[in-house]
C-alpha cells in the first residue's frame, strides 16, 4: 500500500510540471511580437506653377537741365543750360509767345503784365510788356518797320540769380563811364541821360543807358536801331 501511493505521489508530480511546461509554452506563444506600426503614406503636396510677373520698366525721364544764364543780343535771346548747352534760342522774328513761354519754363515762374504808356523812341517802354523781375519782353518797335515780333529791356543783372547780359556780356549796373570811354565811338548824351548804342552782327543794336552818366547802367534796350 505504501508503495503504491509512493508511486502515485511520483505520478502526479509529473504531471504538475508537465501540466506547468504546457502552461509557459503556452504563455509563449500567446504574447504577440512587437507589431510595427504602419503610417498611411504621406502624399507630397503637387508643385504649383508660379507665375512670376515682369515689372513693367518706368520710363526714365531726363534730368531737366537747369537755367545757368540769359543773353539778350542784337542776333537773338539765348538761354543757356548749367551744362554750356542752348536750352533755346529765339530771335526777334518768332512770335513773341515763343519767347515768354521759353523763359517762363526756364525760370520756373510766370511774368507780370504790365501796361504803360510810351512814346516810339527807341528808349522808351511800348505798352503791354511782360515783366520777369527785371528782364521785360516787350511788343515790337512801334513803327514796325523792323519786322520784330518783341524785344528785351533789361532792368536787372540777374533774375533770381540767373545773370542777364547783352553783347560782351555786359550788364545792368555796370560803371557807366568806364563803358562810355571803352565805346566812345557809340557814346552820345540824351539830355541828362548816356546812350552807348553797341552794334551786332545782325545789323542792329543794343541800347545802355545811364540815367546819371557818372553812374552805373540802368536799363539796356536790344534789339534797336537798324
Amino acid at each position: 500500500m505504501r508503495g503504491w501511493r509512493t508511486y502515485a505521489g511520483a505520478v502526479n508530480r509529473r504531471i504538475l510540471v508537465l501540466a506547468a511546461a504546457v502552461l509557459v509554452l503556452t504563455g509563449c506563444a500567446g504574447t504577440p511580437g512587437a507589431t510595427a506600426t504602419t503610417h498611411p503614406p504621406t502624399a507630397k503636396p503637387s508643385a504649383t506653377a508660379t507665375k512670376t510677373t515682369t515689372p513693367t520698366p518706368t520710363p526714365t525721364v531726363p534730368a531737366k537741365i537747369a537755367l545757368a544764364s540769359i543773353s539778350a543780343t542784337t542776333d537773338g535771346l539765348t538761354l543757356v543750360g548749367a551744362d554750356g548747352s542752348t536750352l533755346a534760342f529765339l530771335d526777334y522774328f518768332q512770335p513773341r509767345d515763343a519767347a515768354i513761354a521759353a523763359l517762363t519754363d526756364a525760370l520756373g515762374f510766370a511774368p507780370t503784365q504790365i501796361a504803360k504808356d510810351g512814346t516810339p523812341n527807341s528808349d522808351n517802354l511800348p505798352s503791354n510788356y511782360l515783366d520777369f523781375e527785371g528782364l521785360r519782353v516787350l511788343n515790337p518797335a512801334m513803327d514796325g518797320t523792323a519786322g520784330w515780333q518783341f524785344r528785351i529791356g533789361i532792368y536787372t543783372a540777374s533774375v533770381r540769380g540767373i545773370p542777364v547780359s547783352t553783347v560782351d556780356g555786359l550788364q545792368v549796373g555796370a560803371d557807366a563811364p568806364t563803358l562810355e570811354s571803352a565805346y566812345a565811338a557809340y557814346a552820345r548824351r540824351i539830355g541828362s541821360r548816356l546812350l552807348i548804342a553797341i552794334p551786332g552782327g545782325s545789323g542792329y543794336t543794343a541800347s545802355l543807358f545811364a540815367d546819371d552818366p557818372a553812374g552805373t547802367i540802368t536799363s539796356i534796350l536790344v534789339p534797336a536801331g537798324g
